[in-house]
């Protein structure tokens, strides 16, 4: 029975590495909401500071909205001026589950510095954009 969960560890362990999914790192871009008034929106430090990152990289946003309704938002992921990916943060396979994450495989694109645009469209209320720059490095992929 050991070795049997050993070896199914072994397999799965494999596959893991074989998809990269070891090597994926995480970002979570934070939006900006327009403020009221003719107050200037100072950006977050992190929107300053590239990222390096190779692999498959996992993009979330932050914060979620408050209410979650299907068919409200949209969010849109943009690598320079290249829309990647845009959700409605249901999934038609299992619409239980609520996500506007998305996976960049950074090995289709070319090493350098790049920028990530978060486009986050809300029906009833304040739109909002992140920006993160990112340095992609796949050279040892």
């Amino acid at each position: 029975m050991f070795k049997r969960i050993l070896l199914i560890f072994l397999c799965l362990a494999l596959f893991c590495l074989n998809l990269n999914v070891f090597a994926a790192g995480s970002m979570t871009i934070q939006l900006l909401f327009p403020k009221k008034g003719y107050a200037k929106a100072t950006p977050p430090k992190a929107l300053l500071e590239p990222k390096e990152v190779s692999g498959n990289l996992i993009i979330d946003i932050s914060p979620y909205p408050d209410k979650i309704e299907e068919g409200r938002y949209l969010v849109e992921y943009f690598l320079d001026d290249q829309l990647l990916y845009q959700t409605t943060g249901f999934s038609e396979d299992n619409p239980d589950v609520f996500s506007f994450s998305y996976i960049l495989d950074t090995t289709r694109f070319e090493n350098g510095s790049h920028k990530i645009i978060v486009n986050f469209w809300d029906e009833f209320g304040p739109s909002a954009i992140g920006i993160r720059q990112i340095i992609i490095n796949n050279e040892n992929e």
